[in-house]
């Protein structure tokens, strides 16, 4: 910048570093401010913007004649003309002073940094219904140098379903897909953000689909294939549609379903086959079969779609390598295993046993820890942040367990004799089958308290579309499907 003389209040520019350029020598009419566009400049080496500079009066009013001179503090990083042409010389910040009338104006100008590239961290996240996650944002210029002060925007394609703060907060409105975008002009980054969320409860609708629907699962897309165990097929509906337009032949007896991450492969128990079906969504086919010994009664897919978990009739839990096929490994229960679940890590894998055993996989190491309990245990379900675990208990109340202590904390009266069991996506409520009263038990996770209970008849398997505003049940002696919403 360049030096300044003060005497009694009026500061005078000495002519070292500055160019001054004028339009006219003619003496300036009187004016109030001077109004220019834009009124902050950012522009590359060698890039030029046009300044649009105005003369007003107290009342905002245009005044006319006002001969205005353009002056830049530092020329080596941007000049001007007489016309108010702004051009990037060298990287750095400086001034334009616009000075007329008796008037002047100061117009940042920023050489270099233009933004061209953003980051976003988390790329998509997901944030359940009620919660909030801050964006961390990360402005380049198109050298890849970050630019610290760049003005950043935001906003949302959905309210309904996300809100963003000025600060790039998310909070999670309802159940469902929205776009955040992020605008550091004149680059732009779009973040598709996924709400987590659970069903209202106040729509219940049964679809008719007969042969005893029992295991079920909903793929990320929404597809939902159920299991009509009678009927040797897969029943499918496209959510938000609830109608089964279309019959999967499958093996016999098909008791539970698994979509792999993608949503193209789905993989079912044939419990009277002896093998784990492997079924094309694309074309609704059974396109090859995995044999393994024994009934298979649960399939679950490992989170990075590697791996297979499948348990059998003989208590035993299988490892199958994915795409090959290949047995990987063998654990032993002692007795049949009806509930498998992951913890959110994606590594460890939580099950349970008909006698009573609560076991633990780290699918990393490869190493197993059990926690003995009683009853005839059923499905199992973990919290969002992998600090509890909640277990169906046939002849008893459900249990709350510690995930990585196993110590009982608490038991649900309210959830006694449940069969199947889900936690909601936002990680609210859990979904409690008891096929003795005809009900599924709606349950706060929180306070451990009954949200609802919804009536159906001998409900078995339950799952959620990937948003959570959409429950499937399926009722086995009642011959048929329900979605809550």
């Amino acid at each position: 910048m360049s030096p300044r003389l003060v005497a009694r209040g009026i500061t005078i520019l000495t002519a070292v570093g500055v160019s001054w350029t004028c339009s006219d020598s003619t003496a300036p009419t009187g004016a109030a401010r001077i109004d220019v566009v834009p009124a902050v400049v950012r522009l590359g080496v060698g890039r030029s913007v046009q300044l649009a500079a105005t003369a007003k009066d107290d009342a905002g009013a245009a005044v006319p004649g006002v001969v205005l001179r353009y002056q830049s503090e530092d020329n080596a990083v941007a000049t001007v003309t007489s016309s108010g042409r702004v051009t990037g010389a060298g990287s750095g910040v400086t001034t334009v002073i616009v000075d007329g009338g008796g008037a002047s104006a100061r117009v940042p100008v920023r050489v270099g940094g233009v933004p061209a590239t953003i980051e976003v961290t988390p790329a998509a996240p997901e944030v359940p219904q009620g919660a909030s996650l801050g964006l961390v944002v990360v402005v380049r210029d198109s050298a890849g140098a970050v630019v610290p002060d760049a003005p950043i925007a935001y906003a949302t394609s959905d309210p309904a379903v996300a809100t963003v703060s000025t600060a790039g907060v998310v909070t999670g409105v309802g159940g469902g897909p929205a776009t955040i975008t992020v605008t550091a002009m004149p680059a732009l980054a779009a973040v598709p953000v996924t709400v987590l969320g659970h069903p209202g409860g106040t729509d219940v609708a049964g679809t008719p689909l007969a042969g005893r629907p029992y295991g079920v699962a909903v793929s990320r897309a929404g597809v939902a294939y159920v299991t009509i165990a009678d009927a040797g097929a897969l029943g499918r509906a496209d959510l938000p549609d609830t109608t089964f337009a279309i019959t999967v032949p499958v093996g016999a007896q098909p008791t539970d379903v698994a979509f792999d991450p993608t949503g193209t492969r789905a993989y079912v128990t044939n419990q009277a086959s002896g093998n784990v079906g492997i079924v094309d969504v694309a074309t609704n086919t059974q396109i090859d079969v995995i044999p393994v010994p024994g009934n298979p009664f649960r399939v679950l897919v490992k989170p990075d779609g590697s791996r297979l978990y499948i348990t059998d009739n003989a208590g035993n839990l299988l490892v199958v390598q994915l795409p090959s096929k290949a047995m990987y490994a063998a654990y032993s229960l002692g007795a049949p295993s009806n509930g498998i679940a992951f913890h959110p890590n994606g590594v460890l894998l939580y099950g349970t046993t008909t006698g009573g055993l609560v076991f633990e996989i780290n699918t990393v190491t490869d190493s197993a820890r059990a926690v003995l309990t009683t009853g005839i245990l059923q499905d199992i379900a973990v919290a969002r942040d992998g600090s509890e675990l909640y277990i169906a208990k046939e002849n008893g109340d459900l249990e709350i367990r510690s995930a990585p202590t196993g110590a009982l904390i608490t038991e649900v009266p309210a959830a006694a004799g449940a069969f199947g069991l889900r936690l909601s996506p936002d990680g609210r409520h859990l979904y409690a089958g008891i096929p003795s009263a005809d009900a599924v038990r709606v349950i706060d996770r929180a306070t451990r308290g009954l949200v609802r209970s919804i009536p159906i008849n001998d409900p078995r398997r339950i799952a959620f579309d990937r948003y959570g505003t959409t429950a499937v049940i399926a009722s086995q002696s009642g011959n048929a499907v329900y979605f809550v919403r």
